[in-house]
């Protein structure tokens, strides 16, 4: 009977040591495994587009010129529109001051003083104030003195996407191709309307304060705040139930 309950003590002891070096091994097999399927498993997409191929937004400067001629006396049609398109795009895009330059020696002085004129008028119905503009001169003796605009505005570059003839049936360990989202950036960097949101989000514009003006001036007079309603506004139910 002694030597029965030593030989039991003896497997029981050695199960232990056993089991507890068996699922040493595998708790570092799961370990080991686990750090490898992180790196190669295909659906996590462990490599972003945006950090593989990034967008370089930068800046960049946009110009207009208005050839002045010696009868000018206003802006002509198409070079009005082609000065509201480039304002609009100040409005939008723009970035710092806007810069009108007027040539210092110019042949027609009157007509550069009149097409100049026009030129502020249009800033003007840009609401484009004195204080957004750098009017300065420059020595111009062209035949056709010209009077340019110019401002400045983020542009953004796509990334280069070379190298498509990576042949992806090669690839023994499920890697994402080396220019995957390449062109998905490339699109993107052509087709943003403005570079400047790629930077980051926008501030808030300014409130507009006419109604709350219009009710609060109701309110100090202890009148009505609402809005009034008409009689084609009302509804008449006395007569649903007939």
């Amino acid at each position: 009977m002694t030597i029965h309950k030593g030989k039991k003590r003896f497997f029981c002891k050695t199960s232990v040591v056993v089991i507890s070096m068996l699922t040493s091994f595998l708790v570092a097999a799961c370990q080991h495994d686990r750090r490898i399927r992180e790196d190669l498993y295909t659906g996590s997409l462990y490599k972003f587009a945006h950090s593989n191929h990034p967008i370089h937004v930068g800046r960049g400067s946009l110009y207009m010129a208005i050839p002045v001629g010696r009868n000018d006396q206003r802006l002509n049609r198409e070079k009005r529109d082609e000065l509201q398109m480039f304002l609009h795009y100040y409005r939008s895009q723009g970035t710092g001051r806007l810069k009108v330059s007027m040539p210092s020696q110019a042949r027609y002085k009157l007509a550069v003083r009149n097409v100049l004129d026009d030129v502020h008028y249009e800033l003007m119905q840009m609401s484009i104030g004195q204080e957004n503009v750098h009017l300065k001169k420059y020595r111009g003796q062209g035949y056709y003195p010209e009077i340019r605009l110019a401002f400045e505005r983020y542009v953004a570059h796509g990334p280069e996407c070379n190298g498509w003839n990576e042949n992806l049936a090669r690839s023994e360990n499920n890697h994402n191709a080396k220019f995957w989202g390449c062109a998905t950036q490339k699109n993107l960097a052509a087709m943003v309307a403005n570079p400047r949101d790629l930077k980051g989000p926008r501030g808030w514009s300014p409130r507009d304060s006419r109604r709350r003006d219009t009710v609060w001036d109701k309110f100090i007079k202890g009148e009505v705040t609402g809005a009034k309603r008409n009689n084609d506004e009302r509804v008449d139910v006395s007569g649903i139930s007939k």
